[in-house]
């Protein structure tokens, strides 16, 4: 099954990609996206601080992936994990955007390949 449903539009729950790992990708986004505009928004203090929520939402949907981290190597080391994390999550969730949009590109331009297999192509 494709990581896209086509017929449904929907995106299928594999590759470890349940709804909290999905939220957390768009909070560390939303994050990323405040904190670039902060300084041209008439209150650059009220999108910093909702850039913090954002990351605390990350924290709390990963307690438990942080709390091995600190358990097993200190919370110095859970603590800058969590910044490689939201790299992780930013670059996985961004690689897949630019996937899914490439692919919609490619069936637009090409759309009597849109109804092809890639199976098919192997076989």
């Amino acid at each position: 099954m494709d990581a896209v449903d086509a017929e449904a539009g929907a995106l299928a729950d594999d590759l470890n990609l349940r709804w909290p790992h999905r939220l957390s990708a768009v909070c560390v986004w939303l994050a990323v996206g405040l904190c670039a505009t902060a300084p041209f928004l008439p209150s650059a203090a009220a999108a910093l601080l909702a850039a913090a929520v954002c990351l605390a939402v990350v924290v709390v949907l990963n307690f438990d992936f942080y709390r091995l981290l600190a358990r097993r190597r200190g919370p110095m080391f859970a603590a800058r994990a969590f910044w490689l994390h939201a790299l992780y999550y930013a670059y996985a969730s961004g690689t897949f955007a630019w996937c899914v949009v490439e692919h919609a590109v490619e069936r637009w331009r090409r759309p009597d390949r849109a109804a092809e297999s890639p199976r098919a192509d192997a076989e």
